[in-house]
């Protein structure tokens, strides 16, 4: 049935994607200049992590890198959860708006022309009857120019 067969398209389709997730956020595809690791009291779910600051300064590496600053910025959900309810992106919008913090907000505060926020879900190979889906993004910020 037509059904089955868009399911089947679909699986490879979700397949596919999450082989260019893995090659996207495997670290080890980068050198030192093109990656950074945030920790301790420097993540976004913390109290005070200089978050623009933080993606300002890799937004001039890349500049630096490429000669082209990036227009892209790939969140996993946990991230984008973390970002919405930090104090310093809320301080930012406080006065402009009563909505919650959407991904063109974040892309107006980064000065990035697109956030996305990752919401694709997959369940692994390996998975049971009973295992739930995993999502394919987690705890990752990534930032990339991207012709038009």
């Amino acid at each position: 049935s037509r059904r089955s067969i868009e399911t089947v398209q679909e699986q490879f389709d979700r397949a596919e994607e999450m082989e260019q997730v893995n090659i996207l956020v495997n670290v080890a595809n980068y050198d030192a200049n093109h990656k950074v690791a945030v920790a301790g009291g420097a993540q976004w779910d913390q109290a005070t992590p200089a978050i623009v600051k933080q993606v300002s300064a890799a937004k001039e590496a890349i500049r630096a890198s490429t000669g082209r600053y990036p227009n892209r910025m790939a969140i996993a959900p946990n991230v984008f959860n973390a970002l919405k309810a930090s104090p310093e992106i809320a301080d930012r919008f406080k006065y402009t708006s009563s909505a919650s913090i959407t991904t063109a907000m974040l892309a107006s505060y980064f000065d990035i022309q697109e956030v996305v926020a990752g919401t694709d879900m997959y369940l692994p190979d390996t998975a049971t009857d009973t295992d739930p889906t995993v999502s394919m993004l987690n705890n990752v910020a990534v930032l990339a120019y991207v012709p038009s």
